[in-house]
């Protein structure tokens, strides 16, 4: 049985609060992929959905905050990963947003930290996004 291959896009957030400070989510060991993993909260986008509505319904859907403010697009990212028996080929779209409240995480995350910049690009982080955040931020 051979492997398919996918296309995806996908729409993440370096959510910043009102101390200056940036939320990490850490992937969850149930997760098909990224265990313990460091990452941005976002996630794929459903179809007819524009990036911004992808974006909203992700940060709420993972960590139970709403945007404050316009996300403000800072680049994109593509990373390969092997998930549920597939190989898939992402395109993410990183922005920056404000945010304000307490971190309520999904099932899809094992814990949340706020972070400096410097720290966000320090890691560990998911597979090829340190890289990103140096080149984007």
């Amino acid at each position: 049985m051979s492997e398919e291959k996918k296309i995806t896009v996908s729409v993440h957030a370096l959510l910043e609060n009102s101390e200056g400070k940036f939320a990490l989510v850490l992937r969850s060991t149930k997760s098909s992929w990224g265990i313990g993993e460091w990452q941005l909260p976002g996630g794929k986008m459903e179809w007819g959905e524009k990036p911004i509505d992808t974006l909203e319904r992700e940060v709420f859907e993972e960590t139970g905050l709403k945007i404050l403010d316009t996300p403000k697009l800072l680049g994109l990212h593509t990373a390969q990963l092997v998930a549920k028996g597939n190989n898939y080929h992402t395109v993410q779209l990183i922005y920056r947003a404000k945010v304000d409240g307490t971190i309520r995480l999904s099932s899809e995350h094992d814990d949340y930290k706020w972070v400096s910049l410097e720290e966000a690009k320090m890691g560990p982080l998911a597979t090829g996004l340190h890289k990103t955040l140096m080149e984007i931020v």
